[in-house]
């Protein structure tokens, strides 16, 4: 799912909480290669596939 920061407000699942992202300071905006190395790091150590299991367990107990 995208989130278009434009359309966030009263009616966004997520709300209007929180810095934008053109709010952050240059320290949090990694270059392109940065994040492409960091992202294929965490995809091997299937960080991605860890966290949406966590997040679908947690979903299941609070039914």
């Amino acid at each position: 799912m995208s989130c278009d920061c434009e359309t966030r407000g009263r009616d966004h699942p997520r709300g209007n909480d929180g810095p934008r992202l053109e709010q952050l300071p240059p320290a949090f905006d990694p270059s392109e290669a940065t994040a492409h190395g960091r992202f294929t790091e965490r995809t091997a150590a299937r960080v991605w596939a860890k966290f949406s299991s966590m997040i679908l367990d947690e979903t299941r107990l609070a039914r």
